[in-house]
């Protein structure tokens, strides 16, 4: 257990960004949702013990909460890339087994293990 309350400390507004992105030679890839960003920037809210903003909207394209928000998403991605590019390497899902596996190990180095090593120390972490 946490001290973490996602009633308390979570962000009170719906999921419903829409982003756009562009990519080298001007193609522009589209993406909805900012769930790690709003998972991390409400860590960050938690760690620092500032209360979280009370917003209940999506904050505007360009505004200092979605630029944030956007920043943490892009840090979530970053932070866990060698677990996204295995993950989207698995041509022809060969490996989703093995991956679904790996996700409830709860020992060997599975992922219930690693955030169970947080959880017991009492630190939030996104999962």
């Amino acid at each position: 257990m946490t001290s973490f309350d996602p009633a308390v400390h979570g962000f009170d507004l719906a999921n419903e960004f829409q982003n756009y992105n562009r990519l080298p030679a001007g193609m522009d890839f589209r993406s909805g949702g900012l769930c790690g960003g709003m998972a991390y920037a409400a860590l960050d809210y938690f760690n620092a013990r500032i209360p979280i903003p009370s917003q209940d909207y999506r904050p505007a394209e360009g505004h200092f909460l979605q630029q944030f928000i956007y920043g943490r998403q892009s840090d979530s991605l970053l932070s866990n890339i060698d677990k996204w590019t295995e993950l989207l390497s698995d041509v022809g899902w060969l490996r989703t087994g093995e991956f679904f596996n790996w996700g409830l190990q709860g020992t060997g180095g599975g992922r219930i293990e690693e955030l169970r090593s947080f959880l017991d120390r009492g630190v939030p972490v996104p999962a």
